[in-house]
Order: structure tokens, then C-alpha cells, then sequence
């Protein structure tokens, strides 16, 4: 699993990398601390699961949120501010942690979240196994002989 970790708070990234390195599944692909810095960092890494702080002075991380045009990764929020647990649900977000953070909640939020990408990739794999058994393809196999390829 692909992560990035966003927060204005180099000590804070630091602490979130440290949890994340027990995770032998899991890869820390960017890190940002600033809101410009996170979208470019979005756009290019394309993580499966991204850690967001709220508030990156001097703006807040739901405006780059309205900005992408789609949201193609999982959110946990590690923020200090707990008023906005309700609009951090509006982006389907898998936890909403408050600093500072308890080791116990954020594992059952990793968790979540692996158990979340399984289910998808899973349900991926189904989907494409209905698809070519909807629509089979004439397929030929070539098998060599004496005398060239049959």
C-alpha cells in the first residue's frame, strides 16, 4: 500500500513514519506540509491511502479536497481539531485520529484501511473474472511440431 503523509509539523510526519514502518505491506511514497504541496504530491504519487492534518496554515486541506477531481485514495485525518470530524466523513474518510495520537486507534484505522483496499482489489478481480466469462474470446493456442508451429 502506497501512503503519504500530509502535516505542516515535520515531528508529527516523523511520529506517523515511525508507526507506519511495523507495516511491512505499507510504503511512505510522499510527504507535504503545506496544501500545494500535498495535491502535487497526490497527483503524481497516486497513493492508496493518504494521512491528512486539517489545519496547513494558512489554508485548511477540504479546499484541496474540492479541488481533486477525484478522490481515489483513503483518508485518515490526524488533526488536533475534533470540529471537523463531520465534514471529514463527507470524503468517506476510514478514521478521523486527534492528536495526540493513541497507538491503539491508529492501528485499528490502518487496519481498516488494509482490510478496505483488500476488499476493493477483491472485488476488482471478480468483476473482470465476470467480465471475460461474459464476453469469451476466440482464442488460439500455438503448439510447435516437426514440421513449425500448429
Amino acid at each position: 500500500m502506497r501512503v503519504i503523509i500530509v502535516d505542516d509539523e515535520i515531528e508529527n510526519r516523523k511520529i506517523l513514519s515511525k508507526l507506519l514502518d511495523k507495516y511491512e505491506n505499507i510504503e511512505i511514497v510522499g510527504e507535504a506540509n503545506s496544501v500545494q504541496k500535498a495535491k502535487t504530491e497526490i497527483i503524481s504519487k497516486n497513493p492508496d491511502l493518504v494521512f491528512l492534518d486539517v489545519s496547513l496554515p494558512p489554508d485548511n486541506i477540504f479546499d484541496m479536497l474540492k479541488e481533486l477531481t477525484n478522490i481515489n485514495f483513503l483518508i485518515i485525518f490526524v488533526t488536533a481539531h475534533h470540529e471537523y470530524a463531520l465534514k471529514a466523513f463527507e470524503y468517506s474518510a476510514v478514521s478521523y485520529l486527534l492528536k495526540p495520537i493513541d497507538e491503539n486507534l491508529f492501528e485499528k484505522a490502518v487496519e481498516n484501511a488494509l482490510q478496505t483496499i483488500k476488499k476493493e482489489q477483491n472485488f476488482k478481480i471478480y468483476q473482470t473474472l465476470l467480465y471475460n466469462i461474459s464476453n469469451p474470446q476466440d482464442t488460439k493456442i500455438c503448439l510447435p511440431t516437426a514440421e513449425g508451429f500448429d
